[in-house]
C-alpha cells in the first residue's frame, strides 16, 4: 500500500462541447457501496440525460480490487475508461466520478468523446481539494516494567502516535504510524529492548 489522494468533498465541473452539455462529478468513496449510492444520487438527478458514464475506485489506486466504470451506451472504451484512467494517473482513490452527458446533435467520434470524458474529469480535479492519504499500521508491543521508560523515550523519538498503554504481567503499548515505516519500527524496538519485546502486529490501513 502507499499514499494516495482523496477528494474532501463534492465538486462539479460543466462545460459545452459541440452542443453536448457535460456535467462530470467527482466526490468520496470509502467503497463500492458508497460509491454506487452517489452514482445512482445523480443519474435520479438528471434522469433526461442521454449517458450517465461513471468510474470509481475505491481504495488505494494501485492496489484496490474495489474498481467499477461503465460507457452507458456511448462507443466501448471512450467515457468510463479514460475516466477511470485520468483518476489512476492523479493517484486517486476513495473516490467515484460520473458524468452526464445532454447530447448536443453533433457526434463528437471517439477521440472527441475520449477527450471530452477525460477533460470533465481533469476539471472536476482541478477544482477538488485532495488529501493525502497515508496507510497506518497498528501495533502492540509488550515489554518488561523496567524497559518502559526506554519505549517511552524511543516512542516520543520516533514520533509513534500511542493509542493505549497496559498494565498486566508487562507493559504493552498499542502504537500506530505509517505503513511504510513497519519494519524498521520493529526492527529497531527489538534492538531498544535487546530481543525482549514481544511484537504483533494489529492491522494496516
Amino acid at each position: 500500500m502507499s499514499t494516495y489522494f482523496i477528494p474532501t468533498d463534492t465538486v462539479v465541473f460543466e462545460e459545452e462541447i459541440k452542443r453536448s452539455r457535460f456535467i462530470t462529478y467527482l466526490s468520496p468513496a470509502k467503497n463500492k457501496t458508497e460509491a454506487m449510492e452517489f452514482i445512482n444520487l445523480i443519474k435520479e438527478e438528471y434522469p433526461d440525460a442521454r449517458h450517465h458514464c461513471w468510474a470509481y475506485i475505491a481504495g488505494d489506486p494501485e492496489c484496490t480490487t474495489e474498481v467499477g466504470m461503465t460507457d452507458d451506451g456511448e462507443p466501448h472504451g471512450t467515457a468510463g475508461r479514460p475516466m477511470l484512467g485520468v483518476l489512476k494517473n492523479k493517484n486517486i482513490g476513495e473516490a467515484v466520478t460520473i458524468s452526464v452527458r445532454y447530447f448536443g446533435g453533433t457526434k463528437l467520434g471517439t477521440g472527441g468523446l475520449v477527450r471530452a470524458y477525460s477533460g470533465g474529469v481533469l476539471g472536476a480535479v482541478e477544482e477538488s481539494e485532495l488529501i493525502e492519504k497515508i496507510p497506518l499500521a497498528q501495533l502492540h508491543v509488550a515489554i518488561p516494567f523496567s524497559m518502559e521508560s526506554h519505549i517511552r523515550r524511543f516512542i516520543s523519538e520516533k514520533n509513534l502516535k500511542t493509542l493505549n498503554v497496559e498494565y498486566v504481567n508487562n507493559v504493552r503499548f498499542s502504537l500506530e504510524f505509517p505503513l511504510s515505516d513497519l519494519e524498521e519500527v520493529k526492527t529497531q524496538l527489538i534492538d531498544t529492548t535487546n530481543g525482549q519485546a514481544i511484537i504483533d502486529v494489529l492491522e494496516t490501513d
